[in-house]
């Protein structure tokens, strides 16, 4: 299940729209306008609805602003970067954010983290992420109207703004493709809704509830 925890530095560099953390210590958190989009994993734990969520200590959560702050850096370091250097780069940090979240979690907040991250994409990991595909054994005719249907999100996220519209059409309309068996598979991979701070969203009610080892 941790192996799928890794960094989407594209989402990284976009979050720069939202603003970023100059410091650490700084009262920055993932916005929920980032929602359906796939992020580092150590970005949802900027939020404190996921710092309660897997009981964060009070110790720890110094060590995450830092860490947050320097993946920041990081993916600053990477933009412009192309070709090989660039996937090597990039390789290295998901490699490093990896073996931080590994020595300052414990394992079943590992865990957990892992179906938070599912569950903040949403359906659309389904589609990004082979091996979650793989997981629900898609058949090429699913795995076709589903990248249609996520194509057709992001284009009215861009055209209407309004995030939460969008990711529930796509939501509803993902799990309309699924069958009984595979919706089961989605629900236990992304466990348990959390309990968030912020007023729910759509992508979150269309998500019910790890990859399997």
């Amino acid at each position: 299940m941790r192996q799928g925890l890794t960094i989407a530095l594209v989402p990284l560099l976009w979050l720069a729209t939202f603003g970023s953390p100059s410091r650490a210590g700084d009262p920055w958190s993932l916005p929920d306008e980032a929602r359906g989009t796939r992020v580092a994993p150590l970005l949802l734990l900027s939020r404190l609805d996921v710092r309660e969520d897997l009981k964060i200590s009070s110790e720890q959560v110094p060590q995450i602003d830092q860490a947050i702050l320097d993946l920041f850096e990081k993916a600053k370091g990477l933009k412009g970067k192309s070709g090989q250097a660039a996937i090597e780069a990039r390789k290295a940090v998901d490699e490093g954010e990896k073996a931080w979240l590994e020595q300052h979690l414990t394992p079943d907040q590992v865990d957990r983290l892992w179906q938070l991250d599912l569950h903040w994409e949403g359906p659309a990991a389904i589609v990004t992420r082979p091996g979650v595909g793989e997981a629900l054994s898609l058949s090429d005719e699913q795995q076709a109207a589903l990248r249609t249907a996520l194509r057709e999100r992001n284009a009215l996220r861009e055209k209407t703004r309004d995030v939460v519209a969008a990711n529930h059409q796509f939501g509803t309309r993902a799990l309309t493709i699924l069958s009984d068996g595979q919706k089961q598979r989605w629900a236990r991979m992304v466990g348990r809704s959390i309990a968030s701070r912020s007023a729910p969203t759509a992508t979150a009610a269309a998500t019910p509830a790890p990859v399997p080892r």
